[in-house]
């Protein structure tokens, strides 16, 4: 099991006020604690390491340069131009 003092400088490391529930803490910890320990009881010698449960592939198109639009064209979707540029509000 985990100490009260062990469980003081968690609080302290993570700046966690945990008033008087230290006993609480002790016994949540532990239990995580234990847990953990059955996992690393387990044989993983022949697992491959995975980032996704499932068979999927992150599908992206082709990355493939284009014309720009022209200067006219992309103000021509906005009300909010001057001398050539969009204009935006003032964001402070």
């Amino acid at each position: 099991m985990i100490t009260r003092e062990e469980i003081l400088k968690l609080a302290e490391l993570s700046r966690l006020e945990i008033g008087d529930d230290i006993e609480k803490y002790q016994n949540e910890i532990s239990k995580i604690l234990g847990f953990v320990e059955k996992i690393n009881e387990l044989n993983l010698k022949d697992v491959e390491p995975t980032n996704h449960i499932l068979d999927i592939h992150n599908v992206v198109r082709e990355d493939l340069a284009k014309e720009p639009y022209s200067q006219d064209k992309v103000l021509s979707n906005t009300e909010n131009k001057k001398d050539g540029f969009i204009t935006v509000p003032k964001v402070i």
